[in-house]
Formats: C-alpha cells, structure tokens, sequence
C-alpha cells in the first residue's frame, strides 16, 4: 500500500543491442548488479568482457572477483564519458516510453512491475528494428532489408557458439567470501546483518 522507488538495472549485448538481462530492483545496492550479471551468465553464457560505469554499485570488490572466477573482464568507462555508454542510453528512452506507459497502469507490487516489463521488452524493444543495428551495416556498405533488424535478430545471427557454463560453477562465483571472527556470544556480522554461528 506504500510507494516505492524502484531501481532498472540491464545489461545490453555490445554489436545487437539485445537486452541479456533487465529487472526492476527496490534498491540500488551493489547486489543488483550481482544479480544482473548472474543471470544474464546462467541464461546466455560466458561473455568476453563486460562494460560498466563507475558508479559505487559497478565497481564493488565481489563483481570484480565474481566475472574474474568466471572469465570475464570488467572493463570501467572514464568518468563523464557519456558518449561510450550511448548504446544503453539509448535503451533507456525505450524504458522512459515504458514508465510512461505503466504510470496510468497501476501497478501495485514489484513482481507486477517485472512482468509488465518483461512483456514490454520481449514485445516491443527486442523485436523491432533498431537505427544503430542499420546504421552499422550501411557503414560497411552492406544493404540492410527494407523492414530493418531487430537486436534479436542480430543476436541470433552471431555464428559464434554460447559458452555456457555450469550453475554450480556460476553460483559458486558469486558467493560473496569473507573473513570474519565470532563475538563472545558466539556471532558474527556480515551485510549489516547480525548471523549466529554453529
């Protein structure tokens, strides 16, 4: 019955522009992000390199250390460099168009939010053309079709094969590890959270 703020935390596919993973969050704390690159891994597999900003929640220790278990290289754009995340900028105009759309739907849990989202996203921005996938082919002097190419149909065009990796694997990767020693009682603190040990 109370509002709250919500937080999109996505990860976009570098050449298509495909969204491998985009979820509504009620907080901005550095596990969002964890969790977007969780599942963008389990469902899509190993990328190369990932790309992110400099804000607190991208640069944490344990993102770090959970892609380097994975393989993956963290790359960190240059402070007030907007024109090197232009592509998800991009994205997030659709995601205006979205919130635009769902402020007049009421919407009353989080959950709801996602699956609205995922509708949005999987029936409109996935699947129609995008300017930045044509303007790429014609650079090259390839003839793009008169219809354009949707990020999905570029995604899906990459002969490359996925490199899946296995769940426990990628689980164990982002386990977050860390020193701790027991109070008196018996209990040791980790995320602001006080645990009993056994």
């Amino acid at each position: 019955g109370r509002l709250i703020k919500t937080y999109l935390s996505s990860l976009i596919d570098d050449h298509s522009r495909y969204i491998l993973q985009s979820e509504f969050y009620d907080n901005q704390r550095q596990e969002i992000v964890e969790d977007t690159f969780h599942k963008a891994v389990l469902k899509f597999g190993k990328f190369d390199c990932g790309y992110v900003d400099n804000g607190r929640q991208f640069i944490s220790k344990q993102l770090n250390e959970s892609c380097a278990r994975l393989g993956i290289r963290l790359l960190r754009a240059k402070p007030r460099a907007c024109e090197s995340k232009g592509k998800i900028e991009k994205f997030h105009q659709k995601v205006d168009q979205f919130i635009a759309e769902i402020r007049v739907a009421h919407v009353h849990s989080l959950s709801e939010l996602n699956r609205k989202w995922k509708i949005f996203l999987e029936g409109d921005y996935q699947t129609e053309s995008h300017d930045g996938i044509r303007e790429y082919y014609e650079s090259y002097g390839v003839e793009v079709p008169p219809g354009g190419i949707s990020p999905k149909q570029e995604f899906n065009r990459d002969t490359r094969n996925l490199v899946f990796l296995d769940t426990g694997v990628v689980s164990e990767a982002f386990l977050h590890h860390e020193g701790r020693r027991l109070d008196n009682a018996g209990c040791f603190s980790f995320g602001n959270h006080k645990y009993e040990a056994s």
